[in-house]
Formats: C-alpha cells, sequence, structure tokens
C-alpha cells in the first residue's frame, strides 16, 4: 500500500495522539524505508540434496535494528533450513 503512513496518521490524529507518537510513527516509517532489507528477506539460498527431499539451507535477515548513537541500522541474519513449500514461495 502506497498511503500506510497517510493511513496510520489520520488514525493517530482521529485517536488525539500526542505529537511524540506522531513524531515517532513518521521516524519509524523513514527508518524502515532506509533499511536494505526486511525481517524474513531471503539473502541466498543453496539447495541441499537430503535423501529423497527437495529442501534448501538458507540465509535470512532475522532482525534489524538502529543505533541512535551511530546512526547506523544494523541487520542480524541467521541460517534456516527451508521445506519445498516455503523454497516456491521465497
Amino acid at each position: 500500500m502506497k498511503f500506510t503512513l497517510l493511513k496510520r496518521l489520520i488514525g493517530l490524529i482521529a485517536n488525539k495522539a500526542s505529537k511524540k507518537e506522531i513524531y515517532l510513527e513518521i521516524g519509524a516509517h523513514f527508518i524502515k524505508k532506509g533499511a536494505n532489507y526486511q525481517v524474513n528477506e531471503i539473502l541466498y539460498k543453496k539447495q541441499l540434496k537430503h535423501q529423497s527431499k527437495n529442501i534448501a539451507k538458507a540465509k535470512v535477515v532475522t532482525g534489524l535494528s538502529f543505533d541512535f548513537d551511530t546512526n547506523k541500522i544494523f541487520v542480524r541474519k541467521g541460517n534456516r533450513i527451508l521445506t519445498p513449500e516455503q523454497i516456491v514461495k521465497g
């Protein structure tokens, strides 16, 4: 959706949210837009031949955090095993 920020802001204003809550929502939106990754995004995957199953080992983004002291976004990555259903979706 293109207007998610606008919808969120209208909802906050309608519910009489404080300026601080509105500014936090705007800041969170732009931090998400500035990050190059999304949580559970597959960075790369490798097919594994495990008996008769078609599975893959993938490196995925497990967490994003923002450090206000250094003004940087940190990405945590982890390995996961994907089943055939998840391979088709990802």
